[in-house]
């Protein structure tokens, strides 16, 4: 059993990079999920503090804060579902193996509820503290807290065993239309987009004006106390663990209960169903292949492994299309914060809107495009291909990295045309150093992305370190380089033509050695 769940756990949280990068990652997930749950607790506490001399209006917040919660507890835990049962490769490697398929189960289901414990117990246990030290509980109401997300899974947990074989189905359906796959996805992420634009909006009026009690109507809080009772189970979990009510507690047990026996009786059913089906020899189409160019052919199928691939379709290509909106929300709302109230004053003194802006748009292009460069890695068993076929290995590997380059420059340039036309975003030289600069970082960034891929050998995993570094480390640091030179009185222009300079400088080292070793790390390049 302990070395199912070993297992399950590399399947969860495996990863294709070196220890350094894992160290890396882990550390800066751990960050994020810090930061996270500090705004979260923040936030919480700002509107409870408001909230509080109101009667039932801190109930009724705290069980729509939980309710959201769950909402995503059970998203979390349909994806997490996904991994553990409909791993291809972990199903045909079980296959094979002689174990039991009720130890093979047991490991899944004990690693799907102890991963969704620990996460829902990180988002909600200091909702709970928060709300008993405001509202002033005894120690044992901390104590039992540690229980709320045990009683949460019975249900979310339920629900996302049933729905985990109907997303794996609908996924699959995305991975053979292409076309259908890429529509979902644009539509998804602009219905985000809009929602995050209502979301922002009402965030930068409350901190701009810096007056939450705008929201605090009398028919404001009698409506959000009246919605309580329609967000069903959070409120029974919530009346029994903030209030000591049992009346609906014996029944959510026991239709939760249900429901959790009907999720995991559909997924067990359907992951004994794929392993039979596993053994079967997959049928082959006979297609009709059209002759073309070498350098059509490549470029087709670049476009192909970039389109194709599920993660690429709802990341890469999908932010690609709605970067120009989303960037516009994100910069647009934070100028408002920081040319409004008390931090006017403050950043007045230096440039920091149009050094912030330019900041902005290299993290969001970098950053997506991060998704894209692993050129080769990609190509898998193909490789052997690459190296045989009578293509120069300089054109393959142009191609390679112009495809994705050309789409993120070419959002890159609509995104900063929309911050620069609407004149109250982006200045004419924020806009011209914005894509320069951006396009130059690009370009260090893809450089140094192909390098780190083809150092690649089976014994040697692909390190990321140095890409990290460019994408996240370096665009923080010129910002607070150029925030401190502005402070002392350099002219915009002059700050951002050293980011220039010291983007070239860094990036320069990297095109010789790839320059130099390219030809002799392609042939010594092994697939792992």
């Amino acid at each position: 059993m302990l070395t199912l769940l070993a297992k399950d756990f590399k399947l969860m949280f495996g990863s294709q990079k070196g220890k350094k990068d894992r160290i890396l990652s882990g550390l800066l997930n751990i960050l994020f999920i810090g930061i996270f749950i500090a705004i979260e607790t923040f936030i919480y506490n700002m509107i409870l503090s408001k909230l509080k001399p109101y009667t039932d209006a801190p109930l009724a917040f705290t069980t729509i804060f939980l309710f959201i919660i769950t909402m995503f507890m059970i998203i979390s835990g349909v994806i997490n579902a996904k991994k553990l049962f409909f791993n291809d490769l972990d199903i045909e490697n079980l296959t094979v193996l002689p174990v039991s398929n009720t130890s093979i189960i047991s490991s899944k289901l004990i690693f799907l509820f102890a991963s969704q414990f620990i996460t829902c117990l990180m988002f909600t246990l200091p909702v709970f503290i928060s709300y008993g030290l405001m509202i002033g509980k005894q120690m044992v109401f901390y104590y039992l807290a540690l229980f709320y997300p045990i009683f949460t899974f019975i249900f979310e947990g339920g629900i996302a065993l049933l729905l985990v074989y109907p997303y794996k189905l609908i996924s699959d359906f995305f991975k053979k239309h292409l076309s259908f796959q890429f529509i979902v996805s644009i539509v998804l992420i602009f219905g985000l987009c809009i929602a995050y634009y209502y979301v922002l909006n009402i965030f930068v009026s409350l901190v701009a004006s810096n007056n939450i009690e705008s929201l605090l109507t009398s028919e404001s809080l009698k409506a959000m106390v009246d919605a309580k009772k329609y967000f069903i189970p959070t409120r029974f979990v919530v009346d029994f663990f903030l209030l000591n009510n049992f009346r609906y507690m014996l029944p959510y047990l026991a239709i939760s209960s249900g429901v959790l026996l009907l999720g995991g009786t559909v997924s067990i059913y359907s992951y004994n169903h794929l392993r039979i089906l596993n053994n079967n020899l997959s049928k082959t189409k006979n297609r009709i292949v059209r002759i073309v160019s070498p350098t059509k052919a490549l470029i087709k199928k670049e476009f192909i492994l970039l389109f194709k691939k599920n993660d690429n379709i709802f990341s890469y290509t999908g932010l690609l299309v709605a970067q120009p909106f989303l960037v516009y929300l994100v910069v647009h709302s934070l100028n408002q914060i920081f040319t409004s109230g008390t931090l006017a004053y403050y950043v007045s003194q230096v440039n920091f809107i149009p050094l912030l802006d330019v900041l902005l748009v290299m993290m969001f292009t970098l950053i997506i495009n991060q998704d894209a460069n692993k050129y080769i890695l990609k190509e898998a068993k193909n490789v052997r291909i690459m190296k045989t076929i009578p293509i120069s290995i300089y054109r393959q590997l142009f191609i390679k990295v112009a495809i994705p380059f050309l789409l993120s420059s070419t959002s890159l340039t609509i995104t900063m045309s929309v911050l620069f036309i609407t004149r109250e975003v982006v200045s004419f030289v924020t806009f011209i150093f914005g894509i320069f600069m951006s396009i130059l970082l690009l370009i260090v960034l893809d450089v140094i992305s192909l390098y780190e891929e083809l150092k690649v050998s089976k014994v040697k995993q692909k390190s990321t370190l140095v890409s990290n570094i460019y994408s996240y480390l370096l665009p923080i640091c010129y910002f607070m380089m150029t925030i401190i030179l502005s402070y002392f009185g350099l002219p915009l222009i002059v700050v951002l033509s050293l980011g220039i300079f010291v983007i070239i400088l860094l990036g320069f080292p990297f095109f010789i050695r790839l320059k130099s070793r390219v030809g002799r790390l392609f042939q010594e390049f092994e697939v792992q």
